[in-house]
């Protein structure tokens, strides 16, 4: 699938709103990578962050991509992204008993891991 074709599909979803063409053109591969990535994991039990980070992928590869940040290996980022999760389970819980709606706590962890990989990655933001 050519990568006009890719935008074409990841459009469709609405996950790449608001993105300049270029921005688009390097985010639908990467989108459709990380996909494939997920499935072919073929995970039954999932840990507190393999489950959350479902939820949570797309949206912070669009603002590292947004942001203009590099994404180099899908791999890593997921396992990166489970990780801290993972290290913030206590304060998602904490968190979740204040808000009745968990796009609150998908938005923070979002902006929570965005920073962090921004800054670990700032030779990579042109």
């Amino acid at each position: 699938m050519s990568k006009e074709d890719l935008v074409s599909k990841w459009n469709t979803f609405g996950l790449l709103s608001e993105l300049s063409v270029e921005k688009k053109l390097v985010l639908a591969p990467l989108y459709e990578e990380m996909i494939s990535y997920i499935v072919g994991l073929k995970l039954i039990d999932k840990n507190f962050g393999q489950y959350t980070i479902e939820t949570i992928i797309f949206p912070i590869m669009y603002r590292i991509t947004n942001s203009g940040g590099k994404i180099n290996d899908i791999p890593h980022l997921y396992n990166d992204c489970v990780d801290f999760i993972n290290d913030k389970k206590d304060e998602v819980i904490e968190f979740q008993k204040g808000y009745d709606f968990s796009i609150d706590i998908e938005a923070e962890l979002t902006g929570m891991y965005v920073e962090k990989y921004l800054k670990q990655n700032k030779d990579e933001i042109r």
